[in-house]
């Protein structure tokens, strides 16, 4: 799969369930590029685009900005890397969401921001 930055490739966001959905936002990659740039190590995207079926197996909203390939949640081990994650992601987004093993950022317009939350 092609490469859409320097560090993340068309595969990494690809929808999970093998679909073959991967069209991901130019700006979310572009955003998140910044930050790996500004990170200095690889951040890994756990779930990117989500067809309707596997967004609904994940118990995502019908809302989800992952359906429209405006979200993507990055993997985090500890609560040093999560902290360090989140100041340079919010740097890029407006909209993020922090879980003890993941932070979902996200690109919708049209919902609320700025806009923190835990799950």
């Amino acid at each position: 799969m092609p490469q859409l930055t320097e560090h993340f490739s068309r595969e990494e966001f690809a929808c999970k369930c093998g679909c073959g959905a991967d069209k991901v936002s130019k700006e979310l990659v572009e955003k998140l590029e910044l930050v790996r740039l500004m990170y200095g190590k690889p951040m890994r995207v756990t779930s990117g685009v989500r067809c309707a079926f596997h967004n609904q197996g994940e118990g995502g909203k019908k809302t989800s900005a992952h359906l429209q390939g405006e979200a993507a949640d990055i993997a985090v081990k500890d609560c040093s890397e999560r902290d360090l994650l989140v100041g340079f992601l919010r740097t890029q987004f407006l909209r993020m969401g922090v879980a003890k093993s993941f932070i979902h950022v996200d690109i919708q317009k049209h919902k609320t921001a700025p806009c923190l939350w835990v799950y």
